[in-house]
């Protein structure tokens, strides 16, 4: 379920995940991915910051890019649509209207956007 988004944004930080993925592989945990691209996020010079939400009855974080994306990253084996609508209800419950998750737990990298392109300057 992923939304038509043609957003630059989007895609800058699905290059710098697949370029984590070619480089770490599926199967590690979710937390290391996260530091990882802490890490390039930083190298790139791509605002970020680190925020805690409750996602599938376990705490995880979340990265704000660009001061209005929202990052989730996950090591789930697949995607399912259970985990799907449980992202986009903490996004409704959270009023966030750009948001991406990760998957990094499958043989390749999976992702969902969710969003719309903001206008503007």
């Amino acid at each position: 379920m992923e939304s038509k988004v043609n957003n630059p944004e989007f895609n800058e930080l699905i290059e710098i995940s697949k370029y984590i993925y070619k480089q770490l592989g599926s199967g590690l945990k979710a937390s290391v991915y996260s530091d990882v691209l802490e890490l390039e996020l930083e190298l790139r010079n791509v605002s970020y910051s680190k925020e805690k939400v409750l996602l599938r009855k376990e705490e995880k974080d979340y990265l704000i890019c660009f001061d209005k994306l929202m990052v989730v990253i996950n090591s789930w084996d697949y995607l399912t649509e259970e985990g799907e609508e449980y992202f986009l209800n903490v996004l409704n419950d959270k009023n966030i209207q750009q948001a991406l998750l990760l998957n990094f737990g499958p043989e390749n990298l999976q992702f969902i956007k969710v969003g719309e392109p903001v206008l503007g300057c």
